[in-house]
């Protein structure tokens, strides 16, 4: 089945191999974590193990690799980026802030995630783009959960880039193809099949060395890529100016998030974009 989503940042279309609803098993019972959480009681259990960032024009595209370094499952992980200047002042513009905080909603024991976003840049009184400096990216983890697998939701959901696919046009957007994978369940109920519900896609570009150069959030809606079963030959389109020109997208580290529900909009500060 071929088919076509719009989302926030452009168009995705997928072929999808998944299972037919039928061969879903009555095994399937997705976990259903609280509402809230009192944070990361374990200061040491998520780790940020590499970062990078690049200007581009007037955004500034920021990247990290983050890993749960514990035996128990990261639920929904939140994932701050700042950029600063040589005196530690925020240079993001503050109408863009709301990029630079996003949630990892499943990290399961030893994985790790490619998380990455791009803001727009503020101007001095002169109107000059702020220098930046350094970024920062701070993590908070809502909860932590017994280790499961596909039938409880807690099963694996990998992606990767096709290599040779990648574009990078003039205006700092592009595109590339990548095949994604989710092991977890869906349940039936009159032939449809409900599972995981998209929390969007995250990039983090590199260069040809490996050395992370920026990153990209995707928060468009794709329940679809996170039902049972592999999606081949998946286009995804980048419109904001986020990929470096220094960026090999044969490279890019990519997470599908998948949660167990997408919770409303918030416009309260702090609060994920996805």
């Amino acid at each position: 089945m071929l088919a076509a989503v719009l989302i926030g940042t452009g168009f995705l279309y997928y072929r999808s191999s998944s299972a037919d609803p039928s061969q879903a098993g009555p095994t399937c019972r997705l976990t259903t974590p609280g509402s809230a959480g009192a944070g990361d009681t374990v200061p040491t259990g998520a780790q940020v193990v590499e970062t990078g960032y690049s200007k581009v024009g007037p955004v500034v595209s920021m990247g990290s690799m983050i890993r749960n370094e514990t035996g128990k499952v990261a639920y929904r992980t939140l994932v701050t980026f700042e950029a600063v200047d040589s005196a530690g002042r925020a240079v993001v513009d503050p109408d863009t802030r709301d990029w630079l905080t996003q949630v990892v909603p499943v990290l399961r024991p030893g994985d790790t995630a490619a998380v990455g976003t791009s803001a727009l840049i503020g101007r001095n009184a002169d109107q000059s783009l702020k220098t930046i400096d350094s970024i920062k990216v701070t993590l908070t983890v809502d909860r932590w959960l017994d280790p499961g697998d596909g039938n409880t939701g807690l099963g694996p959901v990998t992606a990767a880039v096709i290599v040779g696919s990648g574009q990078r046009n003039d205006d700092a957007g592009g595109s590339l193809r990548f095949a994604s994978e989710s092991a977890n369940c869906a349940s039936v109920r009159n032939n449809v099949r409900t599972g995981m519900t998209s929390r969007g896609v995250s990039l983090v570009f590199r260069d040809e060395s490996g050395r992370i150069v920026g990153g990209n959030l995707d928060t468009g809606r794709q329940d679809e890529s996170c039902l049972p079963g592999r999606q081949e030959n998946r286009l995804l389109t980048v419109y904001q100016p986020a990929i470096p020109p220094w960026a090999d997208l044969d490279r890019t580290s990519i997470s599908v998030y998948c949660d167990f529900d997408r919770p409303p909009a918030s416009k309260v500060p702090g609060t994920p974009i996805n």
